[in-house]
């Protein structure tokens, strides 16, 4: 076995000083600032999330109640000379009769506004989506039936086609001939 003799010089500790006590509060010292430096950290990363949160909730519900009034709150329509066209009605309301003049809207073939030849767009549009159903559901059924007539082909009609081929050229006899 190897034996070391280490000596180190300490001129920073003082002739009062004990080592023991200098390095524990070192030692003390360091695990103290790292442990609270995580710490903050930590807390800094919750305050954040918990602020986030909060102002996010305090937005939706300011916002939502913002567009609750903005859309329920009675209104007064005028015209552009100031006379009153409707009294008391809703952003909401607006909304609703709009989208109902829009379906109930005279349309073309083509879903253009129309009066020649003209159904509602609501009927348009139904009959449009029906007819696109119907398309679909007739091409894969067309697909089907095609798939199964090549399989029908492939597998019944070859082997009828192979014993009708096999009595024209008279197999039968030539096997029982061997």
């Amino acid at each position: 076995m190897a034996k070391f003799n280490i000596e180190v010089d300490l001129d920073w500790l003082g002739e009062d000083g004990n080592l023991d006590n200098i390095l524990k509060d070192e030692v003390i010292g360091s695990i103290t600032s790292r442990i609270s430096s995580d710490a903050m950290k930590d807390i800094a990363t919750k305050v954040n999330t918990l602020i986030d949160q909060k102002v996010t909730a305090m937005t939706d519900l300011k916002l939502a109640e913002v567009l609750e009034d903005f859309l329920n709150k009675p209104r007064t329509i005028t015209d552009r000379w100031g006379d009153i066209k409707q009294a008391n009605v809703t952003v909401l309301d607006l909304m609703k009769a709009s989208c109902d003049n829009f379906m109930d809207e005279m349309v073309d073939s083509n879903g253009k506004r129309s009066d020649y030849k003209a159904k509602s767009r609501l009927d348009w549009l139904i009959e449009k989506h029906i007819d696109s159903s119907l398309k679909r559901s007739i091409e894969q059924a067309a697909l089907e039936v095609k798939k199964g007539l090549q399989t029908y082909i492939d597998t019944t009609l070859k082997n009828q086609i192979g014993e009708n081929v096999a009595k024209v050229i008279g197999i039968d006899n030539i096997s029982k001939r061997l």
